[in-house]
């Protein structure tokens, strides 16, 4: 019964952090992908109104030809070597930042770094890498394996794919790997601040829907100050829960903690945050009206979600964790 217990703590734990994600997950790709699954099964041509059910009509075309044998054989050997390389790395970067060496903090911004940026200008710095950059290292090098470009070569745009979707999966896997460390009560109180950040989103849009029009790029940054609310919640509940521990702290108030460790934190938090929206401001005033529909609620959620994580979610902990401690004195009374 004990370990039934502690299976379903870490159990709510671990989906008190990752909920919000999921259902973000389900929502842009699990519902999308059933609906693609389903006209499998149709005639549609994507442009009529009309969906004609032709059944397994398609699959039996399909299966008769060999590229298609071809095609899923590569497919499968790239998703079976990116999951394994992605986990293993971010499990690696995340043991790397919850150890006690010096610039953690830092580390732990860096590698969730690419998770925030665009995926067209990601393509355009990948592109830019693999078909320039690894020309200038063969000549400098001679290595004959860069002295060509890896998108003109099957075999090397291959493993070239698998780099950048390692690349971009870790960081989002490092954030799961350590959101097992916290507790239940840490999850929810990076919820609450996560359902603030997106609160002041829809207010921006609401008192500035002459700039801000809810279509997929403003999804596209709904989704993105998610994910930097989160990082930036982690790297404070990750200070918390080490001043927690220090024998030195032990007689301060949970309140005085979270002070402790915000202030520890700021800094660093400060520092990413303005560099990050420096960069963004300057999309913003220099950008096509596209770019602005992305940037601006990116300012506003960066800002939002930099509010949250310093000045709410962690003081939402503490009152959440008295509140246990009021409910458990009250029960030994009882």
């Amino acid at each position: 019964m004990q370990n039934q217990n502690k299976f379903h703590y870490k159990a709510m734990m671990f989906l008190s952090f990752a909920g919000p994600a999921v259902i973000l997950f389900s929502a842009v790709v699990i519902v999308p992908f059933i609906f693609g699954l389903y006209l499998t099964f149709t005639g549609w041509d994507g442009i009529s109104s009309s969906i004609p059910f032709v059944g397994f009509e398609n699959y039996l075309s399909l299966f008769k030809d060999t590229s298609f044998w071809i095609s899923l054989g590569r497919t499968i050997l790239y998703a079976v070597i990116a999951v394994i390389l992605a986990n293993v790395v971010a499990f690696a970067l995340a043991y790397l930042v919850t150890s006690k060496i010096k610039g953690s903090n830092f580390f732990r911004a860096a590698f969730f770094t690419p998770n925030l940026i665009g995926g067209i200008v990601l393509g355009y710095i990948w592109q830019f890498v693999f078909k320039q950059a690894i020309l200038v290292i063969g000549k400098a090098t001679g290595i004959s394996l860069f002295s060509t470009s890896w998108l003109s070569d099957p075999f090397k745009a291959f493993w070239a794919l698998i780099i950048v979707t390692v690349w971009q999966l870790s960081g989002y896997l490092m954030l799961i790997y350590i959101a097992i460390r916290f507790d239940f009560y840490s999850g929810l109180a990076a919820i609450i601040g996560l359902l603030h950040d997106v609160a002041i989103m829809l207010s921006a849009v609401v008192l500035l829907h002459s700039f801000i029009r809810v279509e997929t790029t403003f999804i596209a940054a709904l989704l993105t100050i998610v994910g930097y609310s989160i990082n930036n919640t982690i790297i404070i509940f990750d200070r918390i829960r080490e001043n927690s521990h220090k024998s030195t702290l032990r007689q301060l108030s949970r309140e005085n903690i979270v002070n402790l460790s915000v202030q520890e934190s700021l800094s660093r938090t400060l520092n990413t945050t303005i560099t990050t929206l420096l960069t963004i401001v300057t999309l913003y005033i220099m950008g096509v009206d596209s770019i602005k529909q992305f940037a601006l609620p990116l300012i506003v959620g960066i800002v939002a979600g930099t509010y949250s994580a310093n000045l709410i979610n962690g003081y939402v902990w503490a009152l959440l964790m008295d509140c246990r401690d009021a409910k458990k004195r009250a029960k030994a009374k009882a």
